[in-house]
């Protein structure tokens, strides 16, 4: 008898999380120590690279100065970094989230230095090859199931922005971040919508005037190669920033200055096709017996990219300075993002945080802020994956000697469904059965009985049990009297 045997891809995500320690010289003398106003920083991370049975993780910590001299002034230094990680030879790197924690400064051989951790919260996707018996010459029962298959693609872009401010000297501060808002399949591309969320600040030439706070929200589409996909796939999108390129150029007569902007981005996604495979569920052979042997395994679908925003208000813990103005909140942004799913809602929690700049007696005064947020949302999903938070709106004020933050959080993630596949991976053929010496056999049909249940209960090819009974209609209503005859 013919047996064939096929696999399906079961797939499955593990997070891991990597922590590396980096140091820096900011170039600043030690005497600089107290008049860093701020300290803050981002990680442009390489894309991952596969090298024998390890990964390797790569990329450049970039660590920002703000500090009262003569003037505000800023300076920005980098590290690079590189770690390998032991790879199961089933994984492959979904996406890498990088980020820079515990910013400290120190002083070392009369100079400051600046150090911190690189953390990598590692996605991986884990996929195992189940073999099962797609088809036979047994008569069998057979039903079909779903499986994803995934088209992945990545591509790296430049977002490009311009626009008039008041006269400035230069930016102090800059951070982006990256809000995909739709990803949608084409013939062989993936369309990409989303905004690049850049938050400046920069110093104004006057003396008397207080720094220059920008938040631009520059809106980009991409399409994005990806063999095979069609416009009946899905899709999904994940980004990062590579890398942020400023100028500022000054007109004179106008009093105005020209901020220019390039924001590299790293884009990895797929395309999703469902596709429909028929698996082996039950067989019957009426002249020998058949060992059997099952297969169950967990089927994740993917059901699509969501995205949401909500308004996050609120009073900031912040040390605000006695007898001192608030200025500008900068360096804004949001940590310790952690999500939940229990039943139909999904818990998407984290800390908006951010530095306060205070006008006071003796000067410029730099004090850190922070927001906790908890954001529920119904969820049909059985497994979510990749979320990732940012903010997408930032206005705060002060309020009766209290920061009041007023937030758009912005987030998006990947939803699946869970459903268990339940086959055959081995048939065999055991021992001849004995012959049923019986002449007259009657089976009792039972609803929803097909052709093979018929058969396992006679023992008797379908061809003989049809020529008997030739009112049969299958599926059975139930009730139906059954029988075959056999010669003595």
């Amino acid at each position: 008898m013919n047996i064939d045997y096929e696999n399906f891809t079961q797939s499955s995500f593990e997070d891991a999380v990597e922590q590396n320690a980096i140091e820096c010289s900011l170039n600043l003398s030690a005497e600089h120590y107290d008049k860093i106003l701020s300290l803050s920083g981002f990680v442009a991370g390489d894309a991952s690279k596969t090298d024998g049975a390890s990964t390797v993780f790569s990329g450049k910590a970039y660590f920002n100065a703000i500090f009262q001299g003569e003037e505000v002034e800023r300076i920005e230094v980098g590290a690079r970094f590189e770690f390998r990680r032991a790879q199961d030879e089933c994984a492959s790197v979904q996406w890498v989230d990088y980020s820079l924690d515990d910013l400290t400064l120190k002083k070392e051989g009369g100079m400051l230095y600046a150090s911190a951790v690189v953390t990598a919260k590692i996605n991986y996707r884990l996929d195992r090859e189940i073999k099962y018996c797609a088809s036979t010459d047994f008569l069998c029962k057979t039903d079909s199931f779903n499986v994803d298959k995934v088209y992945p693609c990545r591509a790296l872009y430049d977002v490009e922005d311009e626009f008039e401010t008041s006269k400035v000297k230069k930016v102090l501060y800059s951070k982006a971040d990256v809000a995909i808002l739709s990803a949608k399949s084409t013939e062989n591309a993936i369309l990409v919508d989303g905004d690049v969320l850049l938050s400046l600040v920069l110093l104004p030439f006057s003396e008397n005037s207080d720094i220059v706070k920008e938040r631009r929200a520059i809106p980009f589409r991409f399409e994005i190669e990806c063999d095979r996909c069609s416009q009946t796939s899905a899709a999904f999108c994940l980004a990062a920033v590579k890398g942020v390129t400023l100028k500022v150029n000054t007109d004179e007569e106008t009093g105005k200055s020209q901020v220019s902007s390039v924001v590299t981005v790293n884009f990895s996604g797929g395309a999703v096709d469902s596709l429909e495979q028929e698996k082996v569920v039950d067989v019957f052979c009426e002249s020998c017996d058949l060992k059997v042997s099952p297969v169950s395994a967990e089927a994740l679908r993917f059901l699509g990219q969501k995205t949401f925003t909500e308004k996050i208000f609120g009073k900031m813990d912040c040390a605000v300075p006695e007898y001192s103005r608030f200025v500008k909140f900068i360096g804004e942004g949001v940590d310790a993002v952690d999500f939940g799913l229990i039943g139909d809602e999904l818990t998407v929690s984290g800390i908006i945080f951010g530095t306060g700049i205070f006008s006071g007696e003796n000067g410029t005064i730099a004090k850190r802020a922070s927001l906790p947020f908890e954001v529920k949302r119904s969820s049909s999903a059985a497994f979510i994956n990749c979320v990732s938070v940012c903010l997408d709106g930032v206005s705060v004020k002060q309020r009766s000697g209290v920061l009041e933050g007023d937030f758009a959080v912005k987030a998006s993630y990947l939803e699946y469904s869970l459903s268990s596949v339940r086959a055959i991976s081995q048939i065999e053929e055991g021992e001849q059965k004995s012959v049923n010496k019986s002449v007259i056999t009657v089976y009792l049909g039972r609803k929803g009985d097909e052709e093979w249940d018929v058969v396992k209960a006679l023992g008797e090819p379908i061809e003989d049990i049809r020529a008997f009974n030739p009112q049969l209609e299958f599926p059975l209503v139930g009730g139906e009297r059954i029988m075959i005859f056999r010669r003595k």
